[in-house]
């Protein structure tokens, strides 16, 4: 079995003589038991065998609420999923401590810890339309509003942290032209963007979201 002689061979190298011998044995025999446990670790992470690993078929779901979670401005959380062979997508619905509520939404497509620690602009949605296409908004734009405030860079927490702050510049411009939309024929050009809707209340729930634990 590959498992065990990969074993054999991690238990040889950490013996006296393996180490004084080659060293560089410890580290390979690791890696190639690593190498043939991962499928099983990450099938468990699947199933939710190992709570909320980073691994597996809801890794990038866990980054995503993690990252959310630890930002300090959440009063509370909720999400929804697109399941299918892959993690399609998941949004979240955050309520800050402010009393704000922002719903933010991923691709399964994208590098969701990038998104989330450095996007490159945001998609804003007009919560009254959703069928409208989301204004772009760059980071330099953003920043730019925020200048009083002391941010350069804009993460997640920045993003929350300052979100009644940003609603003043979203709101007006819903229905403007001074910021351009997004193209959908063009969608892979927006992957790293952080996409998210400002929750207008008085509009009926679209969504089917469950409340995290």
């Amino acid at each position: 079995m590959n498992l065990q002689r990969s074993i054999d061979r991690f238990s040889a190298s950490i013996s006296p003589e393996g180490i004084l011998l080659a060293p560089t044995k410890l580290a390979v025999g690791l890696v190639l038991i690593l190498m043939q446990l991962y499928p099983y670790a990450w099938v468990a992470a699947s199933c939710g065998l190992l709570g909320e690993l980073q691994i597996g078929y809801y890794r990038d779901f866990y980054v995503v609420k993690h990252a959310i979670q630890q930002t300090g401005c959440v009063d509370s959380l909720e999400y929804s999923l697109h399941e299918d062979l892959t993690l399609e997508g998941f949004d979240f619905k955050v309520r800050t401590k402010s009393g704000r509520v922002v719903r933010l939404f991923f691709d399964g497509n994208q590098n969701v810890g990038r998104v989330c620690s450095a996007p490159k602009g945001l998609l804003v949605m007009n919560p009254q339309y959703t069928y409208a296409r989301p204004q772009v908004y760059t980071i330099e734009r953003v920043v730019e509003h925020l200048r009083d405030k002391g941010i350069e860079t804009l993460g997640l927490r920045d993003l929350l942290a300052n979100i009644d702050a940003l609603a003043v510049l979203f709101e007006p411009n819903y229905n403007g032209d001074t910021f351009p939309r997004m193209d959908w024929n063009n969608y892979t050009a927006y992957l790293g963007y952080l996409h998210l809707e400002i929750v207008d209340e008085t509009v009926p729930n679209r969504w089917l979201e469950t409340p995290t634990q």
